[in-house]
């Protein structure tokens, strides 16, 4: 059953999806190197049994960083196929709009 509600899209709010993606990816994986640097650090004068809980916790939470970076990427990569999609077809339908406005036949993809 179809939805009355209208999808609305441009390729400008994709363009805007897939940078906002990208910049919050970007800065994860920024947070991460700062406080992998900080850990490194303090792992130069911390030892002993809590210093390495504390060491497999966080490489732990490395292992969830990279599959939230992997979904983050298939995301964007969605989006971009959609945008691709969405703009293929944009102009195939302005290209089939302009052969009927001149009273030509129509060629079909």
């Amino acid at each position: 059953m179809a939805s009355s509600e209208e999808i609305r899209v441009s390729i400008e709010a994709l363009n805007g999806a897939i940078k906002d993606f990208e910049g919050k990816r970007d800065a994860m994986e920024n947070t991460y190197l700062k406080i992998s640097n900080v850990i490194r650090e303090l792992n130069t004068t911390w030892r002993g049994a809590s210093a390495n809980k504390f060491s497999d916790q966080f490489d732990a939470l490395y292992k969830n960083l990279s599959q939230t970076r992997e979904q983050m990427d298939n995301a964007i990569s969605k989006l971009e196929q959609a945008r691709n999609i969405y703009q293929e077809t944009e102009e195939a339908v302005k290209a089939l709009t302009e052969q009927l406005e001149a009273g030509d036949t129509p060629t079909f993809f």
